[in-house]
């Protein structure tokens, strides 16, 4: 119970600061009302743009926190305060949005070039292979083997140049 009450009390407290912060102080208590230089003062939006939600209610948006519409009568002009000018202050709560910005053409990702290597003489596949991938198990000399197209990994030649592809579970090659 006494939980229920100091929150009603909180509420009613929050409430009066809310009602006398908008509607000004010192308004209604006999004294001057204080002057207002910023007509958005006090005003609570909760997120909502003043502007957005007048349109959406059909009425024109508001300039320098004004209507468009008020104060002109019989063709006056609006001055630099009614019209959002330098001295009108203004309720701007958007900023304005940046000009999109084209996106660059994205650029094709460099293809890494499979290790080459010139077979010397006296090399064999076995070493060749050791020497490019630090290890030499048969099924990774045979998958290179494979890769250029050769059947019988013992019957490579002096100048053929041989690929060293990245085969799947096995270090990739190094030229060394």
């Amino acid at each position: 119970m006494r939980t229920l009450v100091a929150l009603t009390v909180l509420m009613l407290a929050l409430a009066g600061a809310v009602w006398w912060k908008t509607a000004g102080a010192g308004a209604g208590d006999g004294g001057e009302p204080a002057p207002v230089t910023d007509p958005g003062m006090g005003r609570l939006t909760m997120g909502i743009d003043g502007n957005a939600a007048r349109m959406r209610d059909g009425a024109p948006p508001a300039v320098g926190g004004q209507p468009q519409d008020a104060g002109l009568g019989g063709g006056e002009s609006a001055g630099p305060e009614q019209a959002g000018g330098a001295q009108g202050g203004g309720d701007q709560t958007t900023p304005p949005r940046p000009e999109p910005q084209p996106q660059p053409a994205p650029q094709p990702e460099a293809v890494p070039q499979p290790l080459r290597h010139v077979v010397k003489s006296g090399e064999t596949m076995y070493r060749i292979v050791l020497n490019a991938y630090g290890t030499a198990p048969p099924e990774l000399v045979r998958a290179v083997a494979a890769a250029n197209g050769i059947d019988d990994p013992s019957t490579i030649d002096e100048g053929q140049s041989l690929t060293l592809p990245d085969v799947a579970g096995f270090p990739a090659p190094s030229a060394g």
